[in-house]
C-alpha cells in the first residue's frame, strides 16, 4: 500500500479494477522510509494479516473495498493509503492534481 501527495482520479477505460483504501488517520500502517516521485510507500501491520484458504486478506473496519469498472472513475484524496488490483486486460488512466492545500500553502 502506498499513499500519494496529490489527489488521484483512476479512470477505468476498459475492464475492472478494484481498490483498497484506508483513511489517512489509520493506526494499521507502518510508514516505511522509502519516499518516491510523490508517493510514500507503507505495510500493513502483520497482526492485521489473516489467512484464509491460503490467501492473505486485512482484517480491518477501516478499510474500504471499491470495484470500478469501464466507463467510471473514482477520485483517491491525498493522503489515502491505497492498493489496487487490476483484471487482466483492464485499461485505466490515472490523472493527479495538486490539491488544493499545497497550491495555496506556499
Amino acid at each position: 500500500m502506498h499513499f500519494d501527495l496529490y489527489d488521484n482520479y483512476l479512470y477505468v477505460i476498459h475492464g475492472s479494477k478494484t481498490v483498497y483504501l484506508l483513511p489517512p488517520d489509520t493506526r494499521n500502517v507502518e510508514q516505511k522510509s522509502i519516499f518516491e516521485d510523490g508517493f510514500h510507500q507503507v505495510k500493513l501491520l502483520t497482526k492485521n494479516i489473516k489467512k484464509d484458504n491460503g490467501k492473505n486478506y486485512i482484517e480491518n473496519k477501516e478499510l474500504k473495498k471499491i470495484i470500478i469498472y469501464k466507463g467510471e472513475i473514482l477520485r483517491i484524496p491525498e493522503g489515502w493509503y491505497h492498493y489496487i488490483v487490476s483484471e487482466p486486460k483492464t485499461v485505466a488512466l490515472n490523472f493527479w492534481f495538486t490539491s488544493i492545500f499545497q497550491k495555496y500553502s506556499n
